[in-house]
């Protein structure tokens, strides 16, 4: 298979497969999962947890700092505008060269 370097030519394509990565994950591990209609919403998936639909909005990289072994992630929406809270509750970060995805409360972000 390819790298999701080579395959996607828009972040936004690469974001939407995320997204589709990160709904097969949580429903793989019982949880019910949905997406809003459309774009607007400031989240990208709701999973429901013991009957509360919780907010995740997912974020992805595949390069790391140069000259590091970190990853860094923009926390911000479209036009660059931060999240509130009561927007997210959860960032689900997906570091795709290490196949590895972090979960991360809007409060400790």
């Amino acid at each position: 298979m390819e790298s999701p370097a080579t395959v996607f030519k828009t972040n936004k394509a690469r974001g939407e497969w995320v997204e589709l990565c990160f709904m097969a994950k949580a429903a793989g591990m019982g949880l019910p999962v949905s997406k809003p209609y459309g774009d607007s919403a400031r989240y990208d998936v709701g999973v429901d947890r013991n009957g509360r639909v919780l907010r995740v909005q997912i974020k992805s990289t595949m390069r790391n700092q140069p000259g590091t072994p970190y990853y860094a992630l923009r926390l911000v929406g479209s036009q660059e505008r931060p999240y509130v809270k009561g927007e997210v509750d959860f960032f689900a970060a997906y570091l795709i060269p290490i196949d590895a995805w972090y979960i991360l409360p809007f409060e400790e972000a």
